[in-house]
C-alpha cells in the first residue's frame, strides 16, 4: 500500500491534470462532465428547453434530450430540439469524446456544434451508432478519428455553407 501511494503522488506531481482528467473517464461523473461542458459550450442557460440540465450526475437520465442506461451511463442525447441555434466563442471540449463513450445516439442538427471543429476525440466514441451534426456550419476537417466510429450505421456531417473536408 505504501509504495501503491508513493507512485500515486509520483504520479500527480508529474502530471496532475491527467490524473484527474483520467478519473473521469468511462465514467457517470465523467458523462456529467461532458454534459455539462457541452451545455456551457453552447450557451445552454438560453435554449428554449433546457430541463433538468445542470442537476446531479445521478439525474442525468431526467435532463431533456438525455437518456442513461441501468448503469446512469449517458447513452443517447438528442438536443435536435428545443435548444436555440447559436453561434458560441467556446470550442468543444476534447472530452466530449473522452466521456460519453457509451453514446450510441448523439443528435445535434441545427444546435450542438456552430463554427466550431470536431474534437479529435469523437472517435473514441466506439458504441456510437447514429451521429447528426447536421446544418452546424462545421469548420475545418473532419477528424480522422471519425474512421474509428466502427458501429456506426450513420453519420450525418451534410448540410454546411461549404462542406468538411475530410482529414487524411
Amino acid at each position: 500500500m505504501k509504495y501503491f501511494c508513493l507512485i500515486l503522488l509520483t504520479a500527480w506531481m508529474l502530471n496532475p491534470a491527467s490524473l484527474i482528467a483520467q478519473s473521469y473517464e468511462n465514467s457517470v461523473d465523467g458523462d456529467h462532465r461532458a454534459l455539462m461542458d457541452i451545455y456551457h459550450a453552447t450557451d445552454g442557460k438560453n435554449w428554449h428547453n433546457n430541463d433538468g440540465w445542470g442537476g446531479t450526475p445521478e439525474t442525468m437520465g431526467s435532463w431533456w434530450g438525455v437518456a442513461t442506461d441501468s448503469n446512469g451511463r449517458v447513452i443517447h442525447l438528442d438536443l435536435q430540439r428545443g435548444t436555440k441555434s447559436i453561434t458560441s466563442s467556446n470550442s468543444i471540449p476534447e472530452e466530449y469524446g473522452n466521456n460519453l463513450n457509451n453514446a450510441e445516439l448523439l443528435n445535434g442538427e441545427w444546435v450542438l456544434v456552430k463554427g466550431k471543429e470536431l474534437p479529435e476525440s469523437i472517435g473514441n466514441l466506439s458504441k456510437l451508432r447514429y451521429l447528426n451534426l447536421k446544418h452546424n456550419t462545421l469548420r475545418g476537417p473532419v477528424p480522422t478519428g471519425v474512421t474509428n466510429l466502427v458501429s456506426a450505421q450513420r453519420i450525418l456531417l451534410a448540410g454546411h455553407p461549404r462542406e468538411p473536408q475530410y482529414g487524411s
